[in-house]
């Protein structure tokens, strides 16, 4: 099963429950990276990623490149939130936008 079959199948539980405000389901990403950072997971519409770097500014679209174990993807993301997560550490939300 690939990543996005897996995805489909969540999304079908998923909307069986009332309660749950999000529109696609996350999934945890082992050993994915984007950029400087670690993807802490993915859905099919956005990311969380933890880096060292700051988060960029402004509320266009940029690259983003995708390296996991099976390859290199690039995709178009907009950052839509960002935190720190600890001593020079942060996170920041994505947004996908569309194929890089």
């Amino acid at each position: 099963m690939t990543n996005w079959q897996a995805l489909e199948v969540l999304e079908r539980v998923q909307r069986i429950k009332d309660n749950d405000r999000r529109t696609s389901p996350r999934l945890a990403c082992g050993g994915t990276t984007c950029g400087g950072g670690t993807v802490m997971d993915l859905s099919r519409t956005g990311m969380r990623v933890r880096t060292k770097s700051k988060p960029p500014r402004g509320d266009g679209a940029i690259g983003l490149e995708l390296t996991g174990p099976k390859g290199t993807v690039r995709v178009g993301g907009r950052p839509v939130w960002s935190r720190k997560a600890g001593r020079g550490v942060y996170e920041i939300g994505f947004a996908f936008e569309q194929a890089a």
